[in-house]
């Protein structure tokens, strides 16, 4: 229902042969269907909960067609919020979608150094559209926590893969550098997923260089 709690209609696992099942939940307590006159209006069943979760993992592959059907199902039931303890009752849970999205985006991201006359250079590729966007963190190897030093809007009204770069002088050291894609369309709930980290070493020749 809308308070996540189990329907007392709701199927059971788990299999014969013992394997998880169900695997994901969805909302089958006075969902909001479309009725023969064409309006809206509710019911309950796993008849209207499993469409919703069938539509939810069509829309998950339709971002990211270069996945499998077993990854997909795979991302989803790493997303629930039950995957580290499923039972009979929930399966792993109830499929969280933005998280899904993160670990896909974070899976394919790729992110590279380069340096050349102290300048650093990172390029890196993930898909995005228009409302997200991209922080760049860094820190020493003496720091404890991550610092933002830059932020990048990410470009396009459409969600496709893209290429971006990002450049500063450094004076010299040992630093590692973090870049984060911050999912934040339309309102939806804000989710911050790291891509990836390099570490960099930078000469001490630098220092003093702008």
């Amino acid at each position: 229902n809308a308070s996540g709690i189990i329907a007392g209609f709701s199927s059971f696992g788990p299999t014969a042969d013992l394997r998880i099942k169900p695997d994901v939940v969805g909302m089958g307590v006075a969902a909001v269907l479309s009725n023969a006159g064409g309006g809206l209006s509710q019911a309950s069943g796993t008849s209207f909960s499993t469409p919703v979760i069938a539509g939810l993992a069509g829309c998950l592959w339709q971002l990211f067609p270069e996945e499998n059907n077993i990854q997909i199902i795979k991302t989803l039931h790493e997303s629930s919020d039950r995957y580290k303890n499923p039972n009979e009752q929930y399966g792993y849970g109830i499929p969280d979608m933005r998280k899904a999205v993160g670990t896909i985006l974070a899976k394919h991201a790729v992110l590279t150094s380069s340096l050349s006359d102290c300048k650093l250079n990172l390029s890196w590729s993930s898909k995005d559209m228009n409302g997200m966007r991209y922080l760049i963190e860094r820190k020493s190897n003496t720091d404890n926590n991550y610092k933002l030093i830059y932020e990048v809007n990410a470009e396009g009204n459409s969600f496709m893969q893209r290429n971006y770069t990002y450049n500063e002088d450094q004076p010299g050291g040992n630093f590692i550098y973090r870049v984060s894609q911050v999912i934040d369309t339309f309102g939806a709930t804000t989710i911050t997923v790291p891509l990836d980290s390099i570490s960099v070493v930078i000469s001490s020749n630098c220092k003093g260089q702008e």
